[in-house]
């Protein structure tokens, strides 16, 4: 008996096993509502104390457009990443799923596992990294943190205005 029976033929390696057991996103979208949600509720805690102000949707928003319009072959390996970090405190560490748990719980739980953590810990860190992307990536953080794009650089504005 195939053990894939449902999913047709054997997947030849993880990127097949995982696109034929994720489920398919809205049109229009790269991630699916519950990997969204995750996504968001990672955003929630790690830019609490960010000096850009923007809401875990519109952090979502940006890693989002980031990955559907970037065209990576490898970009599906991030949708199992918020799969991963979703369950990991299940299966790990008996607890409530990531995004179902208080901002609170899920502070100590990154503090405590994600920043130092070794195997399923270390990957489930790479999930910051995305947040701190479609933060820091988004225009309106400029000002917040000192930026000037080089377009408005007064060098590059005198260089523009010389020629």
């Amino acid at each position: 008996m195939n053990p894939f029976g449902l999913l047709g033929r054997r997947p030849a390696n993880l990127e097949q096993l995982a696109r034929a057991l994720l489920p398919n996103p809205k049109p229009g979208r790269f991630f699916t509502e519950a990997e969204r949600r995750t996504l968001m509720a990672v955003a929630e805690v790690v830019l609490a104390d960010s000096p850009v102000k923007l809401s875990p949707a519109e952090v979502a928003d940006n890693v989002d457009t980031l990955l559907r319009e970037g065209g990576s072959r490898r970009a599906w390996r991030v949708r199992l990443l918020y799969v991963v970090v979703e369950l990991a405190p299940v299966f790990m560490l008996r607890e409530r799923p990531f995004s179902r748990q208080s901002p609170a719980s899920r502070r100590r739980l990154i503090e405590a596992h994600f920043q130092h953590g070794r195997g399923v810990w270390a990957i489930c860190a790479k999930a910051r990294h995305l947040v701190y992307l479609g933060c820091y990536a988004d225009a309106r953080a400029n000002a917040a943190v000192g930026f000037v794009p080089v377009a408005e650089r007064e060098r590059y504005t005198r260089r523009q205005t010389a020629t």
